[in-house]
């Protein structure tokens, strides 16, 4: 089977290739390919269909959630041993409105976020390269399609699928945020940048950077100074009152997994983080040296429209610094 998904990728790469002038004029023959592309990620995640041992902490919070417990591990004792309260929330929802199972709620909408990150990969790039065509010019559509089957073969998305964990809605806010700077909807993008941060403590490194960013075009008159202010007051609405409420309900800042790695120590967090960073390089290497392919080609073309340029080393930025957060 796993040659046969292996296979099937590399026919669907040769069908964008071949048929790369046809995508970027027929719709129907994108709407076709991106299919496709959206039916062999479901099947390279079923491949896979295994629950990590991590996810069980979870889906035990989210079980005393849906109970009426609160978000604790044992009835009675408030101890925040999870760093993901909104995954938590979400897959508790089907079990508190249907009696549905928290486990298979959390593959299927870590599946479904999978596909998302396909799709939505497929926009933001298309957005990025509208930016940056000349007025008058058609858009590639054909880039989009070509990020989308790039996204959907990434071997580490598949495995995080139907994983129950919440990585896939991670990659899928991190990609929103994105997608919303680039559509100019700052207030948007404060707002799921405030999701990412409940999603996973790395999103705080999505909020800064985000922030920055805007400032940056800001101080180039490439946005209003209204559009840093709209994006802190979108994420600080919703990131306001949940610090309140953990404050009030744990009587602590920082969740205790994440109080746990901080006091670590530098030495210990890099002994235990690099082992997985340096494994994750290996597996993806195909797709590092495409990224560091296209960091030289963009620093070659200076011509590029300055604002597609912005968003293209935002996303460099947010992928080197994500990458260095894991460690």
């Amino acid at each position: 089977m796993v040659y046969a998904v292996v296979v099937a990728w590399l026919v669907l790469a040769a069908i964008v290739v071949l048929s790369w002038t046809r995508l970027d004029a027929e719709r129907g023959w994108r709407g076709t390919v991106l299919a496709l592309t959206l039916g062999l990620s479901l099947l390279h995640q079923l491949l896979f269909a295994t629950v990590t041992e991590d996810a069980l902490v979870s889906f035990r919070y989210a079980q005393n959630i849906a109970d009426g417990n609160g978000p604790v591990f044992n009835p009675g004792e408030r101890v925040e041993g999870y760093t993901n309260f909104f995954w938590l929330v979400l897959i508790a929802l089907p079990r508190a409105a249907f009696g549905a199972e928290v486990d298979t709620t959390a593959v299927v909408f870590g599946v479904a976020a999978a596909l998302g990150c396909v799709l939505l990969a497929y926009f933001l790039v298309n957005r990025i390269v509208a930016a940056a065509t000349a007025e008058g010019s058609e858009p590639r559509a054909a880039i989009g399609v070509a990020a989308a089957v790039l996204t959907a073969s990434a071997g580490g998305l598949a495995v995080y699928g139907p994983s129950g964990s919440e990585v896939p809605l991670f990659v899928l806010l991190v990609l929103a945020v994105g997608y919303s700077l680039a559509a100019r909807r700052p207030v948007v993008a404060g707002v799921l940048v405030a999701f990412a941060v409940m999603t996973s403590p790395e999103g705080l490194v999505v909020a800064v950077l985000g922030g920055l960013w805007l400032a940056g075009a800001a101080a180039k008159k490439q946005h209003s100074w209204w559009a840093p202010v709209g994006y802190l007051l979108g994420a600080l609405v919703f990131l306001i009152p949940r610090l309140a409420w953990r404050m009030t309900f744990y009587q602590h800042y920082l969740p205790a997994p994440l109080a746990a790695k901080l006091g670590a120590g530098v030495g210990s967090t890099v002994g235990t983080g690099w082992p997985y960073l340096s494994g994750f390089a290996l597996a993806h290497q195909g797709f590092l040296l495409l990224g560091l392919v296209a960091a030289v080609a963009l620093l070659l073309r200076r011509g590029t429209a300055g604002e597609a340029r912005a968003l293209i080393w935002l996303l460099f930025a947010t992928a080197i610094a994500l990458a260095a957060a894991a460690v």
